[in-house]
């Protein structure tokens, strides 16, 4: 698996909003080390710091970092009194349901029970608002009048789910534009061109079936198979260098889009492209599969998952399991579908059902044909925050605070190496 390669030296930029000043204060310690990099790959605002590496333009980058304020980003999608309250009932309707199915479909472990639980649990919810509300309100008409709101709007959202998503993803309501982060790239880009190969992720949802891990619903009155199909986002990873800036500032956009109406996605042919790191946000995949590195730097917005010891083979293990998830989108469901029948006949359905525990993959994991001789981590020690103190904490103080833990970060881990 281990292949030596002619000395080639990748970057990879982790996604995470308005934490991304800490990698440009860790690119700036990089470039007065006069460390160079042939390719350079990067997800959500790790995707804009790559291409300011790649125009050498980490100074614009800088002046945009510790001059940056909340509406240099983020820009409310006009009128905010309509597609404000859309996207309220969108994120309640649909993020809850959307986030168990992605983690059910991913660790195939989750029973599919459980995803239908949440109505119920969205029942229990409003009785216990009723019951406040009327404490509150009295049985009055004022509190009849709520019960009845309350219900109504819960009824709409459980049992018109189908009818809503339709009509959202055709509205597609989101409470943010995309006109500030648009001039926010263009100011720190300009209008030159980017000198190395450079790679951005953007993330598509498709339909999926993973035959090794059905999760087969069984009953023993009726013989019935139910295959839980589900969706998941699977990764795009785009080269950009040589591009009209136009695309760049285009694609540098779509891989910033926060998915489910945060802002609004990207279409490329006909299909809708998120922020990348639903997919993927940490690419190391295009250094391995396309453009093959001996030497991977990473620059991460969290603490390192892995010990030194580990780092190779966790992030081996994150590329087999992406590689499998693309070839299995890519030969689709009906396949898939097909591939477990075949199995059912000759081995019985217990034994498919159990096939994980039993014996060897349906579909296996495939060893990389190139895999870097030293993997290099460059990551805070303490979180820098959540989702809304952290990636979308867009506010001038704290990108200054993170540039400087950023840069001593990055000076430590050149003298380390």
């Amino acid at each position: 698996m281990h292949s030596r390669l002619q000395r080639r030296r990748g970057l990879v930029l982790e996604g995470g909003g308005g934490k991304g000043a800490y990698q440009l204060g860790c690119l700036v310690a990089l470039r007065e080390a006069a460390i160079q990099f042939d390719v350079v790959a990067g997800t959500s605002v790790g995707a804009l710091n790559a291409a300011a590496w790649s125009a050498g333009r980490l100074d614009a980058a800088r002046g945009f970092w510790l001059g940056v304020s909340p509406g240099k980003v983020l820009a409310w999608r006009r009128p905010v009194s309509i597609w404000a309250p859309l996207q309220t009932i969108y994120a309640l309707a649909f993020w809850p349901r959307i986030a168990v199915e992605e983690e059910y479909q991913v660790a195939s472990g989750y029973p599919r029970t459980k995803t239908y639980m949440l109505d119920a649990w969205a029942l229990v919810l409003a009785w216990i608002v009723t019951v406040v509300a009327l404490g509150w309100l009295g049985m009055g008409v004022r509190g009849t009048v709520f019960m009845l709101l309350v219900w109504a709007m819960l009824s709409v959202v459980i049992i018109g789910r189908p009818i809503l998503l339709w009509l959202f993803k055709r509205l597609r309501p989101s409470l943010f534009s995309t006109r500030a982060l648009e001039a926010a790239i263009e100011g720190v880009l300009g209008s030159g061109s980017l000198a190395v190969p450079t790679y951005v992720t953007l993330a598509r949802r498709v339909r999926w079936f993973d035959p090794d891990k059905p999760n087969v619903l069984l009953s023993r009155s009726v013989r019935v198979i139910g295959f839980p199909i589900g969706e998941a986002f699977i990764p795009r990873y785009e080269r950009i260098d040589g591009r009209p800036m136009e695309d760049v500032y285009r694609l540098l956009l779509g891989s910033a889009s926060l998915p489910e109406g945060v802002f609004p996605p990207l279409r490329i042919d006909g299909v809708e492209y998120v922020d990348g790191g639903a997919a993927d946000n940490t690419p190391v995949f295009p250094l391995i599969e396309t453009d093959p590195c001996d030497e991977v730097w990473i620059l991460g917005l969290r603490p390192s998952e892995y010990t030194k010891q580990s780092m190779s083979k966790g992030y081996l293990r994150a590329w087999k399991a992406i590689e499998r998830r693309l070839r299995l989108c890519a030969v689709g469901v009906d396949a898939c579908k097909e591939l477990f029948h075949q199995y059912v006949p000759e081995h019985g359905l217990y034994t498919a059902y159990t096939l994980p525990r039993r014996r060897g993959s349906l579909v296996p994991e495939r060893e990389p044909m190139h895999w870097p001789h030293r993997i290099i981590e460059i990551t805070p020690r303490t979180q820098l925050g959540g989702f809304f103190s952290g990636t979308l904490n867009f506010r001038k103080n704290y990108a200054e605070q993170l540039f400087l833990l950023g840069y001593s970060d990055g000076r430590d881990a050149v003298t380390s190496t």
